[in-house]
C-alpha cells in the first residue's frame, strides 16, 4: 500500500509522536501501512504504554508493563509481540462467549475462559456490559463466564488461605468467611470489610483503656480483664442506639441481632449482608464478634456446638470462663449453661463439644449452612429463584467447601448430583472418577457399585443429551401452530411469554404429567407442547411448558418482554418503530429449528 502523501515526508521523529497518541486498534492499524511504518510503530515508546492503558490485570505469563522494571533481559522483551498476543486472547475470549449458545460447545468454552484465567477478566467485563439492542445473547453468556471466572478466583484464594500453616489461619478467619460471600457477591471489597470492622475494634481497644474495671483486673490480655472487656464488647456490637448514644467517640454501635424472622434464608451466611441489615445467623455473630474481640486485645474461641454457635473468654474450666450466645444479644453463660442448653436440643454434653473450633471447620460449617439453604430453595417452587439460580449458587458454594476440605466425600457425591441436575456431564464424571480414588485410597465414601451406577448414568445423560441438542426440528410437523419467538397469552394462567421452543408431543416424564394433570386436557400429551420464557413482571421468574390449547398468540408490544434467560436463547429485540419489533434468535436456535425462521 502507498504512504499517504501528506504524511510519508514527514521525519520519523514526528511521526513517532503521533503514533504516541494512538490506542491499540490503530496502533495495529498504522504498522500494516508500508515497512517504514511497521519499523517506526515496532518501538517499545508506542507498544509499552499501549499494553498499560488497555489492561490493567496481568499475571506471570505477561508481567505488568507499568511495574516491569529494566533489567539486562529487557532489550529481549518485544512489547509489540506481548501486545499483539494480549489482543489474541482477547479475540480468543469474543470467540469462546460466542460459542456458550451451543450447548454441547459451552462446557468446553468455559473450561478454556477459566483456563485464560485473569488474563481476559477484563474482555470478559467488557462484554458483560455491552449495551447495544441485539448484544443481549453476548451480554447473557458473558456474564455466566465472568461468574465462573470470578467464583474460580475465589476459590483459588480460599485454596490458598487454607494452605497456609494452621498456627496462621485463625488471624484470617474474617477474610475467609468474606471469600464466601464474595461467591454470591462478586463485587464486594474485603478489604474495605476488614477495615470496617478494624474501624470499630479501634473504638473498642479505646474504650477498654479507658475502663477503669478493665485495668484493675489487668487489661483485656487476662483473663479477669477479658471478661470485664466483653461487657463494652457486647455494648459495641449489640447494643441499642439509645444506649450508646451517650458515648463521646460518637460510635452508636453495630447493633446486631439475631435473625429469628427468616433464619434459613442465604443472606445470613454473608459478612457483607450481615453487616449491612445487622442481622444474621449464631455463626456469622460470632465470626465478627470474634474478629473484633481479638482485634481489641480479648482472647476468642469460636465455639462450635450442634445446631447452634457460641464464642467464649477465658481459659477451660477457670472462674472467669463464659460463653457468649452473639445470636441472643451477647447473653452470658456459663459451662452448666451450655450443658443444659444442649440438654434441652437432646444433645447429651460432652466436653469435647466445647472446644474451640478452627478456622477451616468454620468456613466449612458456613458452606454447610449455604447447601442448607440452598436446597431448601431448590424444593421450594414458590419461594425460590430460578432452578438454575438457585443450581449454579449451589454447586459455587461447593466448589469453597471442596477448596476448604477437599476429601469431604459427601460433598463431592452432592456435587455429582446437581452437576447431572445442570447437565454438567463432564464435571460430574471427574468427580465421581475422584470418589472412587478415594475409595481406592480406603477413605470414607459412598458405596463403590453406587458410585459405578452414578458413572452409567452420567455417561447415559451426556448421550441422551447429545441426541437432543444435535436433533435438528424439521420439517415442522403437521398440527404445529406456533414458532419459536412468537408471544403468546396463556390463557388459563394469564400470564404472558416468549416460545423458544417446541415438542411434537409432550415429552416430560410421568411425575410432571401426572403433577400437572396433563391426560385432562383435551388435546391430553399428544399434543404439541411449548418451552415458553415467562414475563417477570407477570409471573415469578421461571420457564414453562405449555400444551398447544392454552395458547393464544399475541402482538409482540414495542418493549420487549422481561425474561431472566432471555440471552441464552435470543441475540435480542429488534424494534421495527412501529409499536412492534422481532425477537431474533440465536445461531444455535436456528439450527435446530430452521422451518421457524425460513
Amino acid at each position: 500500500m502507498e504512504q499517504p502523501s501528506e504524511l510519508s515526508q514527514l521525519p520519523g521523529e514526528l511521526l513517532l509522536k503521533i503514533f504516541q497518541g494512538l490506542g491499540l486498534h490503530d496502533l495495529l492499524t498504522v504498522s500494516q501501512v508500508c515497512k517504514a511504518w511497521h519499523l517506526l510503530s515496532s518501538s517499545d515508546l508506542l507498544w509499552r504504554p499501549v499494553c498499560s492503558q488497555t489492561w490493567a490485570l496481568w499475571d506471570t505469563r505477561f508481567p505488568d508493563p507499568a511495574s516491569h522494571s529494566e533489567t539486562a533481559g529487557e532489550a529481549s522483551r518485544v512489547w509489540s509481540r506481548v501486545c499483539q498476543d494480549r489482543w489474541k486472547l482477547d479475540v480468543e475470549c469474543r470467540h469462546l462467549v460466542s460459542e456458550m449458545c451451543w450447548p454441547l460447545r459451552q462446557a468446553t468454552a468455559l473450561r478454556r475462559l477459566v483456563e485464560l484465567n485473569v488474563l481476559i477478566l477484563e474482555e470478559v467485563q467488557r462484554l458483560a456490559n455491552r449495551s447495544e439492542p441485539l448484544q443481549a445473547g453476548t451480554r447473557y453468556f458473558a456474564r455466566e463466564a465472568l461468574q465462573r471466572l470470578q467464583n474460580h478466583l475465589t476459590v483459588q484464594e480460599m485454596s490458598s488461605l487454607v494452605a497456609l500453616p494452621a498456627n496462621q489461619l485463625d488471624q484470617h478467619l474474617f477474610r475467609g468467611a468474606c471469600l464466601i460471600a464474595k461467591l454470591r457477591y462478586p463485587e464486594i471489597d474485603v478489604a474495605q470489610l476488614e477495615a470496617h470492622v478494624d474501624s470499630v475494634a479501634s473504638v473498642v481497644r479505646a474504650r477498654i483503656r479507658r475502663d477503669v474495671e478493665v485495668t484493675r483486673c489487668g487489661g483485656p490480655a487476662t483473663q479477669r480483664g477479658a471478661l470485664a472487656a466483653v461487657q463494652i464488647l457486647n455494648e459495641a456490637l449489640f447494643g441499642t442506639p439509645d444506649e450508646n448514644a451517650v458515648s463521646d467517640d460518637g460510635f452508636s454501635g453495630l447493633q446486631l441481632t439475631g435473625n429469628t424472622q427468616e433464619y434459613y434464608v442465604p443472606e445470613n451466611s454473608f459478612l457483607n449482608k450481615v453487616l449491612e441489615g445487622r442481622k444474621g445467623i449464631p455463626i456469622t455473630l460470632a465470626i465478627i464478634y470474634a474478629t473484633i474481640g481479638r482485634l481489641s486485645g480479648i482472647h476468642v474461641d469460636c465455639i462450635g456446638i450442634p445446631a447452634h454457635f457460641l464464642v467464649r473468654v477465658g481459659s477451660e474450666g477457670s472462674p472467669e470462663e463464659r460463653f457468649i450466645d452473639c445470636f441472643h444479644g451477647g447473653r452470658l453463660l456459663t459451662r452448666d449453661d451450655v450443658a443444659q442448653l444442649l440438654r434441652s436440643m437432646g444433645v447429651a454434653y460432652q466436653r469435647e463439644l466445647l472446644r474451640p473450633a478452627a478456622a477451616v471447620s468454620v468456613w466449612a460449617r458456613m458452606c454447610n449452612n449455604l447447601v442448607e439453604a440452598y436446597r431448601r430453595q431448590e424444593n421450594d417452587p414458590e419461594g425460590r429463584p430460578q432452578i438454575r439460580t438457585v443450581q449454579r449458587r449451589l454447586l459455587r458454594t461447593l466448589d469453597m467447601l471442596l477448596a476448604v476440605c477437599p476429601h469431604e466425600a459427601g460433598a463431592r457425591f452432592l456435587r455429582v448430583k446437581v452437576e447431572l441436575a445442570s447437565l454438567q456431564f463432564e464435571g460430574a464424571l471427574e468427580d465421581i472418577q475422584a470418589l472412587l480414588r478415594m475409595e481406592e485410597a480406603g477413605r470414607e465414601t459412598p458405596p463403590r457399585a453406587l458410585l459405578l451406577q452414578y458413572v452409567h448414568r452420567a455417561q447415559e445423560m451426556k448421550r441422551q443429551h447429545q441426541g437432543w441438542c444435535e436433533e435438528v426440528r424439521a420439517p415442522r410437523p403437521p398440527g404445529l401452530l406456533y414458532r419459536v419467538g412468537q408471544v403468546m397469552h396463556h390463557m388459563q394462567y394469564d400470564y404472558r411469554g416468549l416460545i423458544f421452543g417446541w415438542d411434537p408431543v409432550c415429552t416430560a416424564d410421568e411425575e410432571w404429567i401426572q403433577a400437572m394433570q396433563v391426560d385432562r386436557l383435551s388435546g391430553g400429551r399428544a399434543q404439541p407442547f411449548y418451552r415458553v420464557l415467562v414475563d417477570e413482571q407477570e409471573r415469578r421468574s421461571q420457564s414453562t411448558y405449555v400444551a398447544q390449547e392454552n395458547i393464544e398468540l399475541i402482538a409482540p408490544t414495542a418493549q420487549p418482554l422481561q425474561l431472566e434467560e432471555f440471552g441464552m436463547h435470543f441475540l435480542g429485540f429488534s424494534a421495527n418503530g412501529e409499536g412492534s419489533g422481532v425477537y431474533v434468535p440465536n445461531a444455535y436456535l436456528r439450527y435446530r429449528y430452521p422451518e421457524d425462521f425460513a
